[in-house]
């Protein structure tokens, strides 16, 4: 074999990986030892771009030969994670209790936590798990269909059957990846660390946003675009942010069928979202204003955004508001921008980095969005296959690090300093991130790329 020196060194790596997170799965809770996971859960992110530097080295034949020992490492690392326990981040139990309202036929839109008193749901032992519980939940109705069966497998399982529902993201999300994606990157995807611990630990609807934007490309690209259509709406009904790609499909319809094709497009895409919402039709105006509190109650770990308060604070008592308002006009004005230009995945993941940039909050599993742009990016440029792949280990790396505040050894000032030194240097790579994307995508030909040795 004369791949067996990459071979070694991939399955170091891969060894390494796994370990990682068999430390994770020994810790019990999380967040009992948090400076351990922080520790575990970064180390995962280097073995990973050691895995990648591997794959780089090998051939097709060694690719091949190695796509076993990586499937089996990626059902390892999801069944420990399924085991290890829900702390770091609770929104599962959310979507259990959302489940449990709408199963007992309360709408989960009208109702805080603070004020049911179903002992179905506060005798379970469901209560004292939540977080935010003065707060309506603002999650889309599909995702509150998914809820009733979470609910269900929650009172049946236990955490680990609701944790299994969302693991079910990840599984059509790799079947996408593999129809999409070079074998190579394929793999690199199934051992993702920030996929593996959201999918299968958090257990973060994020996952089937993934699956379903990459559905949403996998029929646009075979030129099936009724079932591209009906996979971005599927996106928006999950959560909200993906309708911000409607715009770019949109654009890119018009040029390639005129208005006809356009229209049909957005017209499916929008009619399916609206008859999600038409029960809730009498209390539209109350969603839409418990939402837009929701944007500005949660405001973790931002950049643009807190920037702009920055710069408003002087002016007004309102800063927060006014933040806001330039966030979302600077996310439409960079979604009008590219959708100018003839779709690409390129101009798919500037816009989703876009969405991370001007959003508010950014908890690691919001930046998933990124990631099936960045794999089918990888698997179509030869040349920035490895530097977007390393770019794209350091973001998570760095955004994982958030997690830090979960140390409550550590007093909140110090976790303050030490956030906001790390969004400084994740958001410059992310900067970075859009620059290269940008210049490749506007300025420069693809022959600039291919003549120079990325």
């Amino acid at each position: 074999m004369g791949y067996k020196k990459e071979l070694v060194f991939g399955s170091g790596s891969l060894f390494l990986l796994l370990a990682s997170f068999v430390g994770i799965a020994l810790l019990g809770d999380p967040m009992k030892h948090p400076v351990l996971f922080v520790a575990f859960y970064s180390a995962s992110f280097l073995f990973w771009g050691m895995c990648v530097h591997a794959v780089k080295k090998m051939d097709e034949e060694a690719v091949s030969f190695a796509l076993p020992f990586v499937y089996a490492t990626s059902a390892l690392c999801a069944v420990l994670l399924l085991c290890t326990k829900t702390s770091i981040s609770t929104d599962i139990y959310r979507y259990v209790w959302d489940g449990g309202l709408t199963f007992h036929q309360i709408n989960p839109y009208l109702v805080t936590p603070e004020h049911v008193t179903l002992h179905a749901l506060r005798d379970g032992g469901l209560y004292p798990l939540l977080d935010w519980k003065s707060e309506y939940t603002v999650y889309p109705p599909l995702s509150q269909l998914l809820f009733i069966g979470t609910y269900f497998l929650y009172t049946t399982l236990g955490i680990l059957g609701a944790k299994i529902l969302f693991a079910g993201g990840a599984l059509i999300a790799w079947w996408f990846s593999y129809r999409l994606l070079s074998k190579r990157v394929f793999l690199l995807m199934l051992v993702n660390p920030l996929f593996l611990f959201e999918s299968f630990n958090g257990g973060h609807l994020d996952t089937y946003v993934v699956a379903a934007l990459l559905g949403t490309w996998y029929f646009f690209t075979v030129r099936r675009y009724t079932l591209s259509s009906i996979f971005l709406a599927a996106a928006v009904l999950i959560k909200l942010y993906p309708l911000l790609f409607l715009p770019l499909f949109v654009a890119e319809l018009w040029r390639r069928q005129g208005v006809i094709g356009a229209a049909r497009y957005s017209a499916l895409c929008l009619s399916i979202i609206a008859v999600f919402y038409l029960p809730l039709l009498p209390h539209i105006a109350f969603l839409v204003e418990r939402y837009a509190a929701w944007v500005g109650v949660m405001v973790f770990n931002p950049s643009a955004y807190a920037l702009l308060l920055s710069l408003f604070k002087p002016f007004s008592s309102h800063a927060d508001v006014w933040a806001s308002r330039a966030s979302a006009i600077g996310l439409v004005c960079s979604i009008g921008l590219l959708a100018r230009r003839p779709l690409t995945v390129e101009r798919l993941l500037l816009a989703a980095l876009a969405f991370i940039l001007f959003s508010s909050v950014v908890y690691p599993w919001y930046t998933l969005v990124a990631l099936p742009f960045v794999f089918l990016l990888a698997t179509n440029t030869q040349k920035l296959r490895y530097p977007l792949l390393y770019a794209l280990a350091i973001v998570q790396f760095l955004v994982s690090l958030t997690y830090i505040n979960e140390i409550h050894a550590l007093s909140f000032l110090t976790r303050v300093s030490i956030l906001q030194y790390i969004a400084i240097i994740e958001y410059g790579v992310l900067l970075m991130f859009i620059v290269l994307g940008f210049m490749r995508s506007t300025f420069l030909s693809s022959d600039f790329f291919r003549a120079k040795n990325f």
